[in-house]
């Protein structure tokens, strides 16, 4: 783990870099064309008018974090599953894009919760559906000796740990729908 700690260090510098860089840039942006939060406004707490779209800052920063963590610790010697844990964060990239995007446009326009509800679960399912496409293999090397479906090319909750002890199997339908409903959630 130590021998990581430079590296990890360089990829916070960069990364924190991009979100003080940008965030400013966002801020004057929305300033500039007037999406704010206005005081008085239903669902609104704040006492000055505070500029909407931090989020873009955040989510574009994170992306840059999660990219260089990827670019430079490839392995290349990948067994099994692994093989879809590149594809797999890139998925969920995409569809934590596709949120940040629906949460920007309901920032500047405003979204009813019915189509933003429905968005949400279309990029869970962009992350979900994979999995039953190229679905993985049994999995018999948990030390519990349990054996259950892995996630394959996409992200897919089959399984969990039990907090009273034990492994919980979930069939695939109702790990598709306890998947959706976690993402969503």
């Amino acid at each position: 783990m130590e021998q990581y700690l430079p590296t990890m260090a360089i990829f916070f510098g960069v990364t924190l870099a991009v979100s003080l860089g940008l965030t400013p840039l966002v801020r004057r942006a929305a300033l500039k064309l007037g999406w704010l939060d206005l005081p008085g406004e239903e669902r609104r707490v704040h006492r000055v008018a505070v500029p909407r779209l931090g989020g873009l800052a955040i989510y574009a920063a994170f992306v840059v974090g999660v990219l260089l963590t990827f670019l430079f610790s490839v392995r290349t010697n990948k067994v099994g599953n692994e093989q879809f844990e590149g594809g797999r964060v890139l998925l969920m990239l995409l569809g934590g894009g596709v949120i940040t995007l629906v949460m920007a446009v309901d920032d500047v326009r405003g979204l009813k919760p019915l189509p933003k509800l429905l968005w949400q679960v279309g990029a869970a399912l962009l992350m979900v559906a994979p999995s039953l496409i190229t679905p993985g293999s049994a999995n018999t090397g948990d030390p519990s000796g349990t054996v259950h479906y892995d996630q394959g090319a996409g992200v897919l909750a089959t399984s969990f740990q039990n907090p009273f002890g034990g492994t919980l199997q979930l069939p695939v339908l109702l790990g598709v729908l306890f998947s959706l409903f976690w993402i969503v959630g």
